[in-house]
């Protein structure tokens, strides 16, 4: 038995080890703080410089608009008329976005039945990631954690909104502004409808609550009534906005650009393609080679072995690792590993559930007061292993980012000695940054120099009237 001072450490103890893995981020923050902006950058800064903040709120709100993503916008105009061209806050708010994500991981795993430490095992491997290092030193993948706070929000509070009509709409609130976030979001009702199917629709200290216990004994029917109320608007406005946004996909670029095989956007989901972009993903995350019909085999294996074992949160976590991936998988000409950042959390669910088993086993082995000590052993060198073995796999790319971050650096500085350009001028050049074309160098110097209603030219001489 533990006195009152030992029962109030064992209480706090994972808040403490969430605590020391939210500190250990700040450590890798250090490595990237020298980044820079890069060109997508230049051309969100160059939207929201055509947009008042209130039309930006008013696509925000509009359930109708086809604006593209604009609460991601929101957040570059803010930070714009905070900081302007200071790099290091834009990636301060990135982390500390991430940072709440790594909180709601740790929420959404921990009330799952499993053993807290367990819950803490998944949320390090969701804390530090070399798979979407980009989010780390580029404020343009921004909104990826920022529609996954919205996600997983969404998916945390469904769970245990219990009967609360409140807590259902909250969980809509979650989903309508996550989508305007970045498209990711349309899965989330999809994944609600899972949790019912595959988890029994409540957490384990809901699941005795008065409503629930009257759902059961009425019957399938009452059961089904209960389903179609809570997911049927969620269903209906994805539809909506998939409606309304995907004859938008071909116009992400640019207009002038044909909606083709070859465009950045271009959409495949035929069987042959959906496979071989899973398998993708998966080869991405575990630095692997392996073919799809290898991966394929690697999938049924894992799904049988939860099924034989009646394993429903590992179907669960299974399913929602390839359901939310659908809304990019389709992209053959786009794909980039951080877009693992929401599904990641499918392999935290894994990850936490093969930790519980291990811990479980400890736990019958162990009593007493040294049960606390090797919890706090346990967790401080697997997260101190995991951050570094993912450290040495990102500073592998660190020096390509340096390299650019310095050339872009030096393109800004460049441009903010000219003298200030007449009106409607255009400017030449002979060479831009790395990754810059024509749409994004026109939007740097327009950032830059405060002006809409300049041009460029690239790769041409200069005319005779003009000044070098």
């Amino acid at each position: 038995m533990f006195n009152e001072s030992e029962r109030n450490i064992w209480e706090w103890r994972y808040w403490g080890y969430l605590g020391f893995i939210l500190l250990y981020l700040a450590v890798p923050l250090q490595t990237f703080r020298t980044s820079y902006f890069y060109y997508d950058d230049f051309n969100c800064l160059y939207l929201i410089q055509q947009q008042s903040l209130a039309s930006l709120l008013g696509h925000v709100i509009d359930p109708f608009s086809a604006f593209f993503r604009p609460l991601y916008l929101l957040v570059y105009w803010l930070q714009w008329h905070f900081f302007a061209l200071q790099p290091l806050p834009y990636h301060i708010t990135s982390w500390i976005i991430h940072g709440v994500n790594v909180v709601l991981v740790f929420l959404i795993l921990k009330d799952l039945n499993i053993s807290e430490v367990s819950a803490l095992a998944g949320t390090i491997f969701f804390a530090y990631q070399s798979v979407f290092r980009e989010i780390f030193y580029n404020f343009a993948c921004v909104g990826e954690p920022l529609c996954a706070s919205l996600f997983f929000l969404g998916l945390w509070l469904y769970r245990r909104r219990g009967g609360s009509v409140r807590m259902l709409i909250l969980c809509w609130t979650f989903l309508f502004f996550a989508l305007k976030a970045k498209e990711m979001a349309v899965s989330l009702p999809v994944i609600w409808l899972l949790t019912e199917v595959i988890l029994g629709g409540s957490w384990e200290g809901i699941r005795g609550s008065t409503q629930e216990l009257e759902v059961q004994n009425n019957g399938l029917g009452l059961k089904l009534r209960r389903l179609v109320e809570a997911l049927f608007l969620p269903f209906a406005y994805v539809g909506l906005y998939l409606f309304i946004k995907v004859p938008d996909m071909g116009q992400l670029v640019t207009e002038s650009l044909p909606y083709s095989p070859t465009h950045p956007y271009y959409t495949n989901y035929s069987a042959r393609a959906l496979i071989s972009g899973f398998a993708w993903y998966f080869n991405a995350i575990f630095r692997t080679d392996f073919g799809p019909l290898q991966w394929c085999m690697i999938w049924v294996l894992l799904i049988a072995i939860f099924a034989w074992k009646k394993n429903r949160q590992g179907i669960f976590w299974i399913s929602y690792i390839f359901i939310t991936f659908l809304p990019i998988i389709g992209l053959v000409n786009r794909r980039l590993p951080y877009y693992w950042y929401i599904p990641l959390l499918g392999l935290c669910g894994i990850v936490a559930q093969f930790f519980d088993r291990v811990v479980s086993w400890a736990k019958e082995r162990t009593h007493g007061k040294r049960i606390l000590i090797a919890e706090a052993v346990f967790v401080v060198v697997l997260c101190l292993t995991h951050f570094t073995i993912q450290h040495r796999l990102t500073q592998l790319t660190m020096k390509w980012v340096y390299d650019l971050a310095e050339e872009n650096r030096q393109f800004v500085s460049g441009l903010r000695n000219l003298p200030i350009p007449s009106d409607h001028a255009i400017l030449y050049f002979h060479s831009i940054p790395q990754y810059f074309d024509p749409i994004s160098t026109k939007a740097a110097v327009c950032v830059i120099f405060g002006r809409l209603d300049l041009d460029v030219k690239i790769g041409q001489d200069l005319p005779t009237n003009a000044n070098d």
